[in-house]
């Protein structure tokens, strides 16, 4: 009997890990729905998206640790470990989030920066240059279709 409280407390604290771990879970899915706004068809993709992992979580930890058998108090744990995670360090997660995105946005930001400006000033150095050959270019084609043009005239009128 004192086993079997033990494994029930014990899978309280588990449920409650989870709990923890689905509200953190759905913390990210917040973030990215802030930095990546969607329309409600996407948004729709990732709540379906986001309850999937979440019931394929709770079937794998029920199997895992109690053998498929569902009780009621792991739901309690679940609700627990979520509203403990909420009102204790969703904001900070939240705040840290949104802090790592903003830095891997600046720095991919600069890495491009790096990458484009010498790129920039090598076509604005080019872009005279290869302009007026574009254009001489096309004026020597138009004028040799129009001479080609005239001359299978020609060829054309006196084969008759």
């Amino acid at each position: 009997m004192y086993n079997d409280i033990w494994h029930q407390g014990f899978l309280f604290a588990i449920f409650l890990i989870v709990g923890i771990v689905c509200a953190f879970i759905y913390d990210t899915f917040r973030v990215s729905e802030r930095f990546a706004r969607s329309g409600i068809f996407l948004m729709f993709a990732k709540d379906i998206l986001f309850w999937i992992v979440i019931t394929f979580l709770m079937f794998v930890i029920c199997l895992k640790y109690n053998n498929g058998v569902i009780r009621s108090y792991m739901f309690l744990g679940i609700f627990l470990g979520a509203v403990t995670y909420f009102n204790t360090v969703s904001k900070y997660v939240l705040n840290i989030l949104f802090f790592t995105i903003n830095l891997l946005k600046k720095i991919i930001l600069l890495l491009l920066n790096i990458i484009f400006v010498p790129l920039k000033f090598f076509l604005k150095l080019i872009n005279k240059p290869v302009f007026l050959a574009i254009s001489f270019s096309r004026r020597s084609i138009v004028s040799i279709c129009g001479k080609i043009k005239f001359k299978f005239m020609i060829f054309k009128k006196f084969r008759r």
